[in-house]
């Protein structure tokens, strides 16, 4: 008999004969590996006498049910929060906190404007590539409060920047 396996022998009778089966039954499920972030601040200890997982804090050492069907991570990741021990970041929390910071952000028009205008001059780009809509769409994208010029603006822009750069000579 295999070691992985269990074999039972199952009378199985056809008419008056009885001749033993052979079934395999496997001996183990296959585990799944842990997923969860909370385990980088737990232990797994194992299976205790009732047959139910074990964790531990890293942080306080304290001891919870986990794993299976009815012990999940959720009453572990309640503990994080409440762990005085662990110091962890709600990364969804610093996310929010950053986007109200950048909706805020104020953004010069003259000075955009400016350097748009460099950067066609020096980039040698067309000075229409602002009608392009792609790129209107992108510009729109990375700051919504931005209003981009026109073409006509773009080439007023430019004929500064080349005086301004000249009067520096």
């Amino acid at each position: 008999m295999n070691s992985k396996t269990v074999s039972n022998l199952v009378t199985a009778g056809v008419g008056s004969e009885a001749a033993p089966v052979k079934v395999d039954e496997p001996s183990s499920k296959r585990l799944r590996p842990a997923t969860s972030d909370v385990w980088n601040f737990f232990k797994k200890l194992g299976t205790d006498k009732d047959g139910v997982e074990r964790s531990e804090c890293k942080g306080c050492t304290k001891v919870f049910r986990a794993g299976g069907k009815r012990y999940g991570t959720s009453t572990l990741k309640r503990h994080l929060d409440s762990c005085t021990q662990i110091k962890h970041e709600d990364i969804g929390q610093t996310i929010a906190e950053l986007q109200l910071k950048m909706g805020s952000l104020k953004i010069d028009s003259g000075v955009a404007r400016d350097m748009f205008a460099s950067y066609v001059v020096a980039g040698d780009k067309p000075f229409n590539m602002v009608d392009d809509r792609r790129f209107r769409n992108w510009v729109k994208y990375i700051s919504p409060t931005l209003k981009l010029p026109s073409r006509n603006t773009v080439k007023a822009d430019i004929v500064k920047v080349h005086k301004r750069e000249v009067a520096k000579l």
